[in-house]
């Protein structure tokens, strides 16, 4: 299965990934998933660091993934995404993606702008909007 795809940005992040096994059910064999360059003179080539392998069985889909740095081939005229089995057995595949990766969110959440002082805290004092303190005081009975 070979698929074109638009051109990447090169130096940033993308994470490959998807869903694949054999069509013959009871089969196991080692299945790929890369990035193709086609360069100018029309050769195929991919690059190890943007390719991932894995042994894929015909009884269920085995997950494929690869996050990588895209550095695209100095001579490079088209690019595709493709998935292939060692020996060219038939393929099922679902849930293809690529896309750009994001960056990690940082681990310690920013300190807060202002502090608050409200009704919750007890910091402004607790009283209601429409309510208002009075004291009273109350004779016990029997006196």
């Amino acid at each position: 299965l070979v698929r074109p795809i638009a051109p990447l940005r090169a130096g940033s992040g993308y994470r490959l990934s998807g869903k694949v096994m054999l069509k013959a059910a009871n089969t196991r064999e080692t299945v790929r998933m890369a990035l193709l360059s086609e360069r100018a003179d029309g050769a195929l080539a991919y690059n190890p660091a943007q390719s991932v392998e894995l042994s894929v069985s015909g009884n269920e889909f085995s997950r494929l993934e690869k996050t990588f740095d895209y550095r695209p081939a100095a001579d490079q005229r088209n690019l595709y995404v493709a998935v292939w089995s060692d020996s060219g057995a038939s393929l099922l595949v679902d849930e293809m993606n690529l896309q750009e990766a994001q960056a990690a969110p940082p681990s310690v959440p920013p300190a807060p702008k202002r502090i608050a002082y409200d009704f919750e805290s007890g910091i402004g004092g607790w009283s209601g909007v429409h309510a208002s303190a009075r004291a009273t005081r109350v004779a016990s009975a029997g006196r």
